[in-house]
């Protein structure tokens, strides 16, 4: 018995490190059999799965697309080039229904398409419906019109094409005077039928027409200086034309933006301020340009800078920004005129050999003449741009004045003691002494402007130029005190110092000073009084 035990205890002994690692390898296998089927049934289950997933989407995506335009959705296309290819159909169809492109660019909304079923909608109803879509959803609508273009850029739509002839007609009618009755012809243009060029056609009496053709943008010639005066009677009108280039296009337009035949016609020409170069010209000042140019002086220095502190070195030629008031339409116009004017009689002198060198007197006072003129007045709203002289025909001739004229030599120079009328024709319209409350020291010789004024007699000329109430005034001494006075000239012939005769020309007739007419204000002194000229002068 104990060999058997100790057999046992050897045993284990020994094998102690076997029976060990067998135990864990047990314990090893147990654990991977309770473990590893559940692992291996969900590893695949994930794998089925992730085939089963890969393979629907697949599927799902070769369906296409549903559509949609303004949330409403409608239909299911294969892919999106079918999709933009029905928009440009509907775009067609949008089109040939409205008459005019709206512009509008219709803005689909693509999903993908997951289902089973390909109902795919065909691309005609598709574009239909996109189609209605867009013409249902369109704010506003426009219809057939006409519009009118008139210069560069100004534009004004109407109804129909009776319209345009009753806006260019009432345009045109405040500045046109004839007998004749006018109508406006829509003549298509020759290079584009599309176009209508507007006609004006004026009918006479007899059914004879004339028609004349809307200008281009030519610039209208500058204002004709020294046109004659004393028209006798308004001008006929004989032509009518648009100063600038009109015309007019079908077209369409919305509703809201058609105008009446009063609308448009106030619209057209009522008169808006456009800047424009003025040219400076004699005798123009800031405040005359502005005057001319119905503009406030304060508005030109502000589009001229520097003008208003440079304005004595304003030369002629110089260019000046003014406001025109000009309205979008101007009418140009041809008026031919009737009226007279007066023929300037000639002078025809006789020399007379008794009577001194400057003494002239009238013989025959002669008379102006008549000559009646017709001519062919160019117009732009009204004003006169140029003048034309188509004819003319005398109707009464001039007749020449005759002035004798003195040739005898002038006596010495230097003082006679005697006085001659400083005139030798004249009418006397003021004497010497009180007159309208005050003391009048000369005489009032009146004659025409520019007669010859003498000395009443020789000595030297003491003033010669502007004094006061006087105007132009020569002073003469003659020695001894005496001087002599002659007022109120237009030019002055002699300077102070210069000797001078007796009957010499010292001035000409005029009514400068303080003056109700032209005439010669003569005064005689004694040593600074003044005496009754009458008492002393003779012829």
């Amino acid at each position: 018995m104990n060999g058997v035990l100790k057999y046992k205890e050897n045993f284990f002994l020994r094998y102690k490190k076997e029976i060990a690692l067998t135990l864990g390898a047990v314990l090893t296998f147990s654990a991977v059999i309770r473990y590893a089927p559940s692992d291996v049934a969900q590893s695949g289950i994930a794998q089925a799965r992730n085939s089963n997933n890969q393979s629907v989407e697949e599927q799902l995506v070769a369906r296409g697309y549903s559509v949609s335009i303004n949330g409403v959705e409608l239909g299911v296309v294969k892919n999106k080039d079918e999709g933009q290819a029905a928009t440009n159909q509907a775009l067609e169809m949008v089109i040939a229904d409205l008459g005019y492109n709206p512009e509008i660019e219709p803005a689909l909304t693509f999903e993908a398409y997951y289902s089973d079923d390909e109902n795919y909608i065909a691309s005609e109803e598709l574009a239909t419906l996109i189609a209605s879509q867009v013409i249902d959803n369109l704010d506003r609508h426009k219809v057939m019109a006409y519009v009118m273009k008139i210069g560069d850029d100004f534009t004004v739509a109407v109804k129909n094409e009776e319209d345009i002839k009753k806006v260019l007609l009432k345009a045109q009618s405040i500045y046109v005077n004839t007998d004749m009755a006018l109508d406006i012809s829509l003549a298509k243009n020759e290079h584009n039928g599309l176009i209508i060029k507007p006609q004006v056609v004026m009918v006479k009496e007899d059914d004879q027409s004339r028609t004349f053709t809307t200008s281009t943008t030519e610039e209208v010639p500058a204002t004709t200086e020294g046109a004659p005066k004393d028209v006798t009677k308004d001008g006929v009108t004989v032509e009518v034309d648009f100063a600038e280039s009109v015309m007019a296009v079908e077209a369409y337009v919305f509703e809201d933006e058609i105008l009446s035949v009063d609308e448009a016609t106030a619209l057209i020409t009522k008169e808006n301020e456009k800047a424009k170069l003025y040219t400076v010209a004699p005798g123009d000042a800031p405040s005359t340009i502005a005057a001319s140019n119905s503009m406030p002086l304060a508005q030109l220095y502000e589009l001229n800078p520097g003008l208003e502190q440079n304005t004595l070195k304003m030369k002629i030629g110089d260019e000046l920004v003014v406001m025109v008031p000009e309205p979008e339409l101007s009418i140009a116009t041809k008026e031919e005129v009737v009226y007279t004017e007066s023929i300037i009689r000639g002078v025809t002198y006789v020399d007379n050999p008794n009577v001194f060198k400057g003494s002239d007197s009238v013989v025959d006072a002669g008379y102006d003449g008549v000559l009646q003129l017709t001519a062919l007045v160019s117009k732009v709203n009204g004003k006169e741009i140029a003048r034309e002289i188509t004819n003319q025909t005398i109707l009464n001739e001039a007749k020449d004045k005759v002035i004798s004229r003195g040739t005898k030599p002038l006596p010495k120079k230097g003082a006679t003691g005697s006085y001659k009328y400083p005139l030798t024709s004249f009418k006397v319209t003021s004497t010497f002494g009180r007159r309208w409350g005050a003391f009048h020291s000369g005489v009032d010789l009146s004659a025409p402007s520019g007669t010859t004024v003498r000395a009443s007699d020789g000595g030297t000329v003491t003033v010669a130029g502007w004094r006061g109430n006087y105007g132009y005034l020569v002073e003469i001494d003659h020695g001894n005190g005496i001087r002599t006075r002659y007022g109120h000239n237009s030019k002055i012939e002699v300077k102070v110092g210069q000797k001078v005769a007796q009957y010499e020309t010292i001035a000409k007739v005029g009514s400068t000073g303080r003056s109700t007419g032209p005439h010669v204000h003569f005064e005689i002194l004694f040593d600074g009084v003044a005496a009754n000229p009458m008492n002393y002068l003779e012829y």
